[in-house]
């Protein structure tokens, strides 16, 4: 979906075509689901359990990643490493202290191995809280239209 010739005034296609991949998302969400009883068969076995879900909007960030469907193909536009950092500082919830933002779970949108770290270290987050966004990360790339 994403290869097409490069040229030099289009770098950013290439960065992009090697960060993303394509493919598919589910979430399952019940309200009384039926779990599996120690050594029975059947039922569900939920990984984790949503308590609270929110969403935040950093201003001034329409043009982070651009996606643009030309002749030629898909046509990408990427932020600066400077954009990037003052989005990751100004995201999310403030917090008083270190121990509020490291009592959370994280799922971080794994968009590369330098934007986690980016997250990390400018919320102050401990290794373990970006863990199950590096292992998705790892297992199966930067999801370019799968995440929640």
């Amino acid at each position: 979906m994403y290869f097409h010739v490069m040229d030099n005034a289009h770098f950013d296609n290439l960065v992009c075509q090697a960060l993303f991949g394509d493919g598919a998302l589910v979430v399952v969400i019940g309200a009384d689901p039926v779990v599996a009883t120690a050594g029975g068969s059947g039922g569900e076995r939920p990984l984790f359990e949503l308590v609270h879900v929110t969403r935040t909007l950093i201003p001034e960030t329409g043009g982070a990643i651009l996606g643009l469907l030309r002749e030629v193909g898909l046509m990408f536009s990427l932020i600066s490493e400077a954009g990037l950092l003052k989005m990751v500082s100004g995201a999310g919830v403030d917090f008083t202290d270190d121990d509020d933002r490291n009592a959370l779970f994280y799922a971080v949108h794994p968009g590369g191995r330098a934007i986690l770290d980016k997250v990390e270290g400018v919320r102050g987050l401990r290794l373990e809280k970006t863990r199950a966004s590096r292992k998705v990360l790892a297992d199966y790339g930067n999801m370019g239209s799968a995440c929640a």
